[in-house]
């Protein structure tokens, strides 16, 4: 027997559109006004990942779907590659990702390279949508960060550096995760240092392959003490040049004989420093070749 689904009480049809898939979620909202707005009524957590090539990508924490609007070709894939839980929507690109920003209120990630990532900031921001993160990789590492210094989440994959690029510190950036990953010795000592002090104020900060000498962290835990927003930084380090003379320079020797972070006890040498004016308080110790802050600590005397 059929019914009209639309007739039952408001609190019926949301308990419904609840226990729906996200993919039966999507197909109804695309119906009429109002099935978009019961849809949009509902509260939940949701994911659209924009690839450089390929469909537009929609999850929640228990499926994936993949959306085809009107401007994907087909032509690219064999009938055997397409993704699995396809749906097609005859719409232009930039209505597909509006519908889904606006209804279920998703956080955008954008996959992105040195050639295209301008064209897709400029494309999203004519859309006056928010990107949640970004993931790609880039030649021109200062350019491309001042471009996403916006975005909250941003991690990078540096190839390499022209001869002519110098990090200037006039402005530092504010991300809440940054994570740069360098290849085939693509900064510079001097960058190096310059790209390390310009995150002194974003909350976690991971630079790997990239081995940093003792000024550095001096400099940098030097101004940590000074004002800083950093809550994690993991940065690569000898090992062997890691003691108490480092924090003799820095006017604070307090070393750490048990703490623990995460869960697990962390091992000598271990110090602790704070910032003036503030009070707040890091420690900062090593694991294996990376040395390691951290605000989110507990010590044991």
């Amino acid at each position: 027997m059929e019914f009209d689904f639309l007739r039952l009480p408001y609190v019926a049809i949301r308990e419904v559109l609840m226990r729906m898939s996200l993919k039966e979620q999507f197909l109804f909202s695309i119906l009429s006004k109002l099935s978009k707005w019961l849809v949009k009524s509902i509260k939940q957590e949701t994911h659209v990942s924009l690839p450089i090539i390929g469909f537009i990508e929609f999850s929640n924490q228990n499926e994936l779907i993949h959306v085809q609007s009107q401007d994907h070709d087909l032509s690219i894939y064999f009938w055997n590659d397409l993704p699995e839980n396809l749906v097609f929507w005859n719409k232009p690109h930039n209505v597909c990702i509006q519908h889904l920003v606006d209804v279920f209120k998703s956080k955008v990630h954008v996959e992105t390279f040195e050639s295209d990532y301008r064209k897709n900031l400029e494309f999203l921001e004519e859309l006056h949508v928010n990107i949640h993160s970004v993931n790609g990789s880039t030649e021109y590492l200062q350019e491309t960060l001042d471009a996403f210094n916006r975005i909250k989440r941003v991690e990078l994959l540096h190839t390499k550096t022209s001869s002519e690029e110098i990090f200037q510190l006039k402005d530092s950036y504010h991300f809440d995760f940054i994570k740069i990953t360098n290849c085939d010795n693509a900064l510079d000592s001097a960058n190096r240092r310059s790209l390390l002090l310009s995150l002194i104020n974003c909350k976690k900060v991971i630079i790997q392959n990239v081995i940093y000498r003792i000024q550095d962290l001096v400099d940098f835990l030097g101004r940590w003490i000074c004002g800083s927003k950093v809550e994690h930084m993991q940065i690569h380090f000898d090992r062997d040049d890691f003691n108490a003379i480092i924090f003799e320079k820095l006017g604070q020797v307090n070393q750490v004989t048990s703490a623990v972070v995460g869960g697990e006890k962390i091992s000598s040498p271990c110090f602790l420093i704070k910032q003036q004016g503030t009070g707040r308080e890091a420690i900062v110790y090593t694991n294996d070749y990376v040395v390691i802050l951290t605000t989110d600590f507990k010590i044991f005397m």
